[in-house]
């Protein structure tokens, strides 16, 4: 494959009449290997999309030069950029990459056989990469449709289909936020590899510092001057709040002998817990690799998935004879892992909201209260879920679960593309929350320094 710079100077990005950020500077080849951050919201998948040819028409961009550079001739324009390119974009949500009724399998025989390939070449190379990515029974595993798998599994497969086609630039949007640190580490090793045997750029967005210092990359920053920057490699210091013990220790169901189903696999799948506990009053923490289950013990508490059990108790010391009669006696409010989903997409933001607080007889001034706490723009209320960023939308899902005032909030992952430092303010004003309105809360996450300074108790599958 042929070398090809992108070179662009003095970039404005504006979406309508507000300003996302502006651009000195940056040259992208094919031999890159950038990474921008920036605050949640700042435009940094917009940027990735508008090189990739997507959603251009809502975005006005100006610039002094953007021109192409190949070894035998100079283009110029972001069209130019998109045809000798083709940059193959990877989104935040990598349930909107399958198609919810095809088997994962479906869409990369679908990709082998229609698209013009650069990387892999059969669905044996994609079985042997997933596999190498920690997807165990890979030739089983694309069976199954994306409702039934993690979102990080639903992340590497994404990123396995993208290697089929032929890019020149290979752009991955916050692919290793619902996945562990080794997987991630694994992830990104190999997507380096292959970027680098196939001549391709790439150009990677997260809010993951400290994990992105550890592989040699151009680090870009959108900072809240809203300039995109050449940053220093630095380490990027975690700002956690640990609550320790100020909560009553005791614990708002218990249940022993616990044994889930797992969905799409065998009957010898399945996880099984001696003791399992939520504390009440308290924030429980749950972790392990991506796949491993996390997931679907949510939705086991949640009833949409089978599951049975020795005894089970609640509040502190009551033994129930029947989880019916324990999912009729709480209010348990789950966020998923794919935000986006827990809102109805043809309505706006502040439709659902306010629909969450009339049906719990909730104050409809939370919202506005919530909304100005969080950090965010009252005009995103009037918005579309798929109008806002992925920090956004994880933020406004936060919300929807706290108007409700529940007895039991499951968040899934539901705080992995809000950037460390805003992610540690938010947390306080949930756990001041939880203070006054004496909920629980089920943490999931593969972040296990974060759940432990926080959790009262944190369990690993």
């Amino acid at each position: 494959m042929r070398e090809a710079i992108i070179q662009i100077k003095n970039l404005t990005f504006e979406l309508g009449d507000k300003l996302l950020f502006s651009l000195e500077g940056i040259s992208i080849s094919t031999g890159s290997r950038i990474f921008i951050s920036g605050p949640t919201g700042c435009g940094k998948s917009s940027f990735a999309q508008w090189l990739a040819g997507l959603n251009n028409e809502l975005y006005d961009v100006r610039a002094e030069s953007l021109e192409l550079y190949t070894e035998t001739d100079k283009y110029d324009g972001i069209g130019s950029v998109q045809k000798l390119m083709a940059p193959m974009y990877v989104r935040q949500n990598p349930y909107k990459i399958f198609h919810p009724y095809f088997s994962i399998g479906h869409h990369f025989r679908d990709v082998l056989s229609n698209a013009k390939k650069g990387g892999l070449k059969n669905i044996d190379e994609v079985c042997e990469s997933l596999s190498y990515l920690g997807i165990k029974r890979p030739a089983e595993f694309i069976n199954r449709k994306v409702s039934e798998i993690s979102q990080g599994e639903a992340q590497r497969c994404g990123v396995v289909l993208a290697m089929i086609r032929s890019t020149r630039l290979l752009i991955l949007d916050e692919v290793t936020s619902n996945i562990d640190i080794p997987n991630s580490e694994k992830l990104l090793n190999f997507v380096l590899n292959f970027c680098s045997r196939r001549k391709i750029g790439l150009i990677i967005i997260s809010h993951e510092k400290e994990l992105l210092k550890k592989f040699d990359l151009e680090p870009y920053e959108i900072t809240e001057e809203k300039k995109m920057v050449l940053s220093q490699k630095k380490s990027l210091e975690t700002i956690m709040t640990a609550h320790g013990s100020r909560f009553d220790p005791q614990f708002l169901i218990k249940v022993i002998g616990l044994k889930i189903s797992l969905p799409g696999r065998n009957e010898k799948d399945f996880l099984y817990f001696d003791t399992f506990f939520i504390v009440k009053n308290g924030v429980t923490g749950l972790s392990g690799v991506s796949g491993v289950g996390k997931t679907t013990l949510a939705r086991a508490l949640i009833n949409e998935v089978p599951y049975n059990f020795g005894k089970l108790y609640w509040n502190d010391n009551e033994e129930i004879a029947s989880a019916n009669l324990f999912e009729e006696s709480f209010n348990i409010r789950y966020l998923p892992q794919s935000v986006s989903t827990a809102f109805n997409p043809r309505m706006k933001i502040h439709s659902s909201l306010l629909e969450i607080c009339r049906a719990n007889k909730t104050p409809i001034e939370l919202i506005d209260q919530f909304t100005r706490e969080f950090g965010l723009n009252h005009n995103l209320l009037k918005k579309y879920p798929s109008e806002l960023s992925g920090g956004e939308v994880q933020r406004m899902g936060v919300i929807s679960m706290l108007i409700a005032k529940p007895d039991l909030i499951i968040f899934d992952e539901s705080f992995s593309s809000i950037h460390t430092s805003l992610r540690s303010d938010i947390w306080k004003k949930v756990l001041s929350w939880q203070e006054n309105s004496k909920s629980s809360i089920l943490l999931i996450s593969h972040d296990t320094n974060w759940l432990e300074a926080i959790s009262d108790k944190v369990f690993y599958i």
